[in-house]
């Protein structure tokens, strides 16, 4: 947090170790999601059925709680996982989430909001 506050997204290049963030910078009113290089701690957002915001977590079972989060399948990225083991692109089982991509170096999504 320290390193947030200091240097800002730029904090992130330091950073080593697998990771998925969201930090809130108030006077910018930006909110900063983030996650590892190599993408080995998953982020999921979205921002359908939540009235004008966003939603975003490290497990997709998260969503599930949400209320107004629609589950709904995506057939084509199941069918990828039975076949390959693997979903492709930014795929996920549900069309409703996007999910950061691991071969995009630090993933990082800057949302500003107005006052």
């Amino acid at each position: 947090l320290i390193a947030l506050a200091q240097w800002g997204a730029q904090a992130l290049e330091r950073f080593n170790g697998m990771f998925a963030l969201a930090a809130w910078f108030a006077r910018e009113r930006t909110l900063l999601l983030a996650r590892d290089p190599m993408g080995m701690k998953p982020l999921y957002y979205t921002d359908r059925g939540m009235a004008g915001g966003i939603a975003f977590a490290s497990e997709i079972k998260a969503f599930l709680a949400l209320q107004g989060f629609s589950a709904e399948v995506d057939s084509r990225s199941i069918a990828q996982y039975m076949e390959f083991g693997y979903v492709f692109d930014r795929r996920v089982e549900f069309r409703t989430l996007t999910q950061t991509n691991e071969f995009d170096d630090a993933f990082v999504l800057r949302l500003v909001t107005r006052k």
